[in-house]
């Protein structure tokens, strides 16, 4: 389930940035860091630990994604 959510945000994503051949190379980095950290809390005990790594993982790809996007 994660998987397909992952590839259908990062094949959007990386449409949106594909017009410029830096920022789509930026940017799957920025992808690759969201998925080694939302693994990192899926190891996480707790519900709310958990929680919260995901929510910052989100975070940090939005902001990464803005930083290296052009927009």
């Amino acid at each position: 389930m994660f998987q397909k959510r992952f590839a259908a945000a990062a094949a959007l994503i990386l449409a949106l940035v594909s017009s410029n051949s830096y920022a789509l190379s930026n940017a799957s980095n920025c992808f690759m860091n969201y998925y080694n950290c939302v693994n990192t809390a899926a190891n996480l005990d707790g519900f709310w630990k958990r929680g919260a790594a995901g929510l910052d993982c989100a975070l940090d790809l939005a902001h990464c994604v803005k930083d290296n996007s052009g927009w």
